[in-house]
């Protein structure tokens, strides 16, 4: 079964079966929420890792 049939599927099942809470439940709740957290995470420790590498890189340049 393809992702967009079984996307589908589980939609239809979540809202005959749970549908007061049908949107906030599935693949693709779970999918949009997890991309969040992640850039959000990716936003919040991005810029100390840049600082890090650069830090690094001089450094090393430093040394030579």
């Amino acid at each position: 079964k393809n992702m967009e049939l079984q996307w589908r599927d589980e939609e239809a099942f979540l809202r005959a079966n749970y549908g007061s809470i049908a949107h906030l439940h599935g693949t693709r709740f779970l999918r949009e929420k997890l991309n969040a957290l992640l850039l959000k995470h990716i936003k919040k420790n991005l810029p100390s890792i840049v600082t890090k590498v650069e830090e690094f890189k001089a450094e090393k340049m430093y040394d030579e």
